[in-house]
């Protein structure tokens, strides 16, 4: 891959790109050729040069530690405020919580070290799992800065929590050219050995679903990277999705991130909304934006990442799309029912979750408009 200076990236003009009308059907991916003109380097499918470790700096760990439950257990006296300690002695930065059977009540988790301790954040649920009679839940991955010792206050029982070391290399600094400037997975660090399958293609990307990752919203600039590192571990290992779920990741400070490998042009089938995985792309806001506005700079990302990826496949941002409810656990819809949908459309349509949150979920009319604007220039 060619480097740019200070950092390789890729530079994304959208009046470079496909100029496809607008009919509101999936068109076929752009030809390499095409994309290659406008993109630096390689295609950006290319295999990675190397899956053998990680950058310095950027190597990453994760490690399941399990949460004592209560001495005496008795689930019916369980006080819902019960703290419970945990933790191996080694440094993480990004926390998953972990349960069996049905999620049950509210779980909260801070972590601390020194004696000093980050606020409660609440563990929204990112997936069930029910397989062979047995059932396990799985937190939204949790930001927390570098700390060594972890809390949870919850009633549940039969808990773990994931705790990612993401290392300590920085987002890298921008250098300012483009339209919109994306994050390759080599900028923010990605151990392409954390991969345990070649991604997988639909025929076709006919809409898009808004996330947020639902972690706490006061990291930096400089630990974004940090966090894609962390939420990537635990999407590739603990969940055992292979890789990061979403397509594309931006933060509150307008940085886009390259999420899942496989090519930002092209029909990736993703992991982020069971049973509407194939032919959907996702952005997923790094943050939590139940209760707090999510900024301008995220959402203008947002709608920049979208213009660019509807343009290419031919998208309405006006228009619906009917898509095949694979069924899945936390699915509102049946396999094989048809489902009609705004080509961009919030996970929360699809699947029983509070994201992208209610502040997001209130930009989508704004954000539809603001993707049809930039497609128009």
């Amino acid at each position: 891959m060619r480097h740019a200076t200070p950092v390789s990236c890729l530079v994304l003009v959208l009046s470079l790109l496909v100029t496809t009308p607008l009919t509101g059907r999936p068109a076929s991916p752009a030809p390499a050729g095409a994309l290659s003109e406008a993109l630096p380097g390689p295609p950006p499918w290319s295999p990675p040069e190397s899956s053998s470790g990680a950058a310095p700096g950027t190597e990453t760990s994760v490690r399941s530690v399990p949460v004592p439950d209560p001495p005496d257990l008795d689930p019916n006296d369980l006080d819902p405020d019960a703290v419970r300690e945990t933790g191996d002695g080694g440094e993480f930065a990004v926390v998953g919580v972990v349960g069996f059977g049905e999620p049950d009540g509210e779980v909260e988790v801070r972590a601390g070290r020194d004696g000093g301790w980050t606020p409660w954040t609440h563990a929204e649920v990112l997936h069930v799992e029910r397989r062979g009679g047995r059932t396990r839940w799985f937190s939204e991955p949790l930001w927390t800065g570098f700390q060594d010792r972890v809390q949870v206050r919850s009633r549940a029982t039969a808990l773990s929590v994931a705790l990612v070391d993401p290392g300590h290399a920085p987002t890298p600094e921008s250098d300012g050219r483009g339209i919109l400037r994306v994050l390759t997975r080599a900028d923010w660090g990605a151990d392409e050995g954390l991969r345990c399958a070649e991604p997988s293609y639909a025929d076709a990307v006919s809409a898009a679903t808004l996330h947020h990752t639902a972690g706490p919203n006061d990291y930096t600039a400089g630990q974004s990277a940090q966090l894609m590192r962390g939420i990537y571990a635990y999407h590739a290992r603990t969940l055992g999705w292979c890789d990061i779920g979403y397509h594309v990741l931006v933060d509150r400070y307008g940085q886009t991130f390259e999420g899942r490998h496989g090519g930002m042009d092209r029909p990736v089938i993703g992991a982020h909304a069971i049973g509407f995985n194939s032919g959907t792309t996702s952005v997923s806001m790094l943050g939590h934006h139940s209760a707090d506005q999510p900024t301008d700079a995220v959402v203008e990302a947002a709608a920049t990442w979208l213009a660019w990826k509807f343009r290419v496949h031919g998208i309405d941002p006006a228009g619906s799309a009917t898509l095949v409810s694979g069924g899945g656990a936390s699915n509102r819809y049946p396999q094989g029912q048809q489902v009609q949908l705004p080509t961009l459309f919030a996970h929360r349509d699809v699947s029983v979750t509070e994201c992208p949150g209610d502040a997001a979920y209130a930009r989508l009319p704004w954000l539809r408009q603001r993707v049809a604007e930039l497609m128009s220039q």
